[in-house]
């Protein structure tokens, strides 16, 4: 008699699934796009010289070195032609492909011309693809190409001068539908209260208050600082001014990451800015592949943010990169105050200025100078204005992202870095104070597909809670590094904060653009806002003295922003109990201000002359 065995069919395809698993593992990853080092490359030293604090690379010529300071970024490949000179890429993605780099050379004008190609090396076979000859060049580069497996990309320069081409980007052309684009705006000095208003019957902000829909909106978000430079640093780190340390003199740190680096992971990441106080001297730059000015854009310009977003669609339909996180920085509502007259007559059809400089530009001991009320009022009209024009250019590039299919499924994150005053407690323009005029921001987040939009979150929110929160969404751990910033995606998603956050600090300490001004820092604990105010010295009060001295205020304020928005009463003298509660705090960041103070002396980064005029043409020294 047989003995029959039988076999259960559950076992089997447990057995089958989990093979399956097992070969899904060891598959290789499916990379939209990847960065391409060259095996072997090392800069030559007697050649160049790369300051990564000053995100700088220099060229030597005998003892005088030459800034390459066209580049945007320094992540890459600088060479010294002489003769010849090929560059050889292995792509680990293939079929239908782009290639991007930044291609840079320069003559040293010299009377032979360099010439640049572009080939495919297929199994022996040399197939051109693209060819340049000039004295010099500089641009971004793109090449939509069909890759085999074993091909080899060959970049190939002739003649004698410089050379550089950026840390190549090799990507897969994927459909727009599964393409991952992240905008953030940052429109630089535009008021909280300045969206949604009026000026009789027009309103300031159509387009903005239409995007507005589509988004989840933050009632109550701070900058953590009351001008640029620090300002958007904190952004970038999610660090408080006073842990990050950047002022006009000191960039950042290179042992303190940016959150923009982690970005990088997951994006190919692009900004551009309008210049000034945005260089990326300063450290701005770290993690972009490509981080640079826009020409046109600066704010004496008055079609700067116009000529920003036209930029910005130029790339985005020159590359259609999978995976983008593109910064873009205007300077359009930032003093000096040139609007398009077509928008100034919108607004007044016989205005008595078509331009004004703020009453401090370029003169920050005028900062708390009375002036009448006529230029008042119009240097507040040029202002709005100002923003006016800018939200006609932003709702035509919401419109082409929209005709680029592109809106519904991006995330575009609108904000400012900070307000501007118009003498409302007895100062001018920013950087002096921290009253909300200054430090409230509007903050608005479109999400992909528009969820959560026409939605408003009332928690007290600041800056640096923003690319945390980009990063969680896009499921992209923050890293290990210690940060001030919070995920806001629980909360935004319908629950609590992982962290519940019990105050919010903005401050004024080391980065002060005139150092006249003393160190201040504000707490927003709630409804209540304080006010640390350190005195003003003999000293200090010397360089106001000839035009106004700045108006007299206690060391400590608080104010009840729920009955007081405007903060014109300060409570301090009843409210002992939170005083008393909010003390260990205070103490707390005297001391870190102290150890920071010390710790500069020891260091500083002079500033170049570009870097000075820039500065100076803004006011902020």
């Amino acid at each position: 008699m047989k003995k029959i065995v039988k076999f259960s069919i559950l076992p089997l395809s447990c057995l089958l699934l989990l093979l399956l698993i097992f070969l899904f593992l060891l598959s290789p990853e499916k990379k939209e796009f990847e960065r391409l080092d060259l095996k072997g490359y090392t800069i030559d030293q007697s050649d160049f010289r790369v300051d990564k604090r000053l995100r700088k690379i220099f060229f030597k010529r005998g003892k005088d070195e030459i800034w390459l300071k066209e580049l945007p970024t320094i992540k890459g490949y600088p060479f010294y032609i002489k003769g010849k000179k090929a560059v050889k890429i292995a792509p680990g993605i293939s079929g239908e492909v782009s290639f991007y780099s930044y291609l840079y050379f320069d003559n040293l004008k010299k009377k032979e011309k360099i010439q640049f190609s572009f080939e495919i090396n297929r199994e022996g076979e040399i197939i051109r693809i693209d060819q340049i000859t000039a004295a010099h060049s500089s641009c971004r580069y793109v090449q939509h190409l069909k890759l085999k497996k074993k091909d080899i990309l060959v970049c190939k320069f002739k003649g004698k001068g410089i050379a550089f081409l950026s840390t190549p980007i090799i990507y897969k052309k994927i459909p727009l539908k599964k393409r991952k684009y992240v905008f953030l705006i940052g429109v630089d000095t535009l008021r909280w209260d300045q969206v949604g208003a009026k000026v009789g019957k027009i309103s300031l902000t159509p387009n903005i208050d239409r995007f507005k829909k589509d988004c989840l909106n933050f009632g109550n978000a701070y900058a953590q600082c009351s001008w640029t430079l620090p300002s958007f640093m904190s952004l970038f780190t999610g660090l408080y001014e006073f842990n990050h340390g950047v002022d006009i003199s000191n960039p950042l740190d290179l042992a303190i990451p940016t959150l923009t680096e982690k970005t990088s992971e997951t994006f190919i990441t692009f900004g551009f800015h309008s210049g000034m106080g945005m260089r990326k001297r300063w450290g701005y730059s770290r993690g972009f592949d490509y981080y640079k000015k826009v020409p046109y854009t600066g704010p004496l310009y008055p079609g700067a943010g116009q000529n920003l977003f036209r930029a910005a669609q130029t790339l985005l339909e020159e590359t259609e990169f999978p995976n983008l996180f593109f910064f873009l920085h205007t300077y359009q509502v930032h003093d000096p105050y040139t609007p398009p007259l077509d928008f100034l007559l919108k607004l007044n059809n016989n205005p008595p200025y078509k331009r004004l400089d703020v009453v401090n530009q370029n003169a920050p001991w005028k900062t708390f100078l009375p002036v009448e009320e006529k230029l008042k009022k119009s240097l507040k009209e040029l202002y709005q204005a100002e923003i006016h024009a800018f939200d006609s250019y932003f709702g035509e590039f919401i419109e082409k992202l929209k005709e680029m299919d592109i809106y519904d499924n991006a995330m575009i994150v609108f904000l400012s870095d900070h307000g501007e005053e118009f003498f409302e407690h007895k100062g001018w323009a920013h950087s002096h104070s921290l009253y909300n005029e200054l430090i409230k921001v509007p903050v608005m987040i479109k999400f992909p597909g528009s969820e959560f939009k026409d939605t408003r979150v009332n928690d007290t929110i600041g800056l640096i809670d923003i690319i945390p929160t980009i990063l969680s969404y896009y499921n992209v751990e923050c890293g290990e590094s210690r940060i001030d910033g919070f995920d806001l995606m629980p909360r935004i998603r319908g629950g609590e904060s992982v962290h519940h956050r019990k105050h919010l600090v903005s401050s004024i300490t080391e980065s002060r653009y005139t150092r006249e001004i003393p160190p201040k820092f504000a707490i927003i604990n709630g409804d209540y806002k304080l006010i640390y105010n350190e005195t003003f010295s003999a000293k200090d009060l010397d360089y106001f003295k000839p035009y106004a001295l700045p108006p007299q205020t206690p060391q400590i304020e608080i104010y009840d922003l729920k009955k007081d928005p405007l903060e014109k009463h300060n409570i301090a003298d009843e409210k002992s109990e939170l005083l008393k509660k909010l003390l260990p705090l205070i103490k707390k960041i005297k001391n870190i201000i102290k150890n920071n103070t010390a710790e500069k002396k020891k260091k500083g980064t002079p500033l170049d002359e570009e870097a000075k005029k820039q500065l100076e043409s803004l006011g902020y020294i």
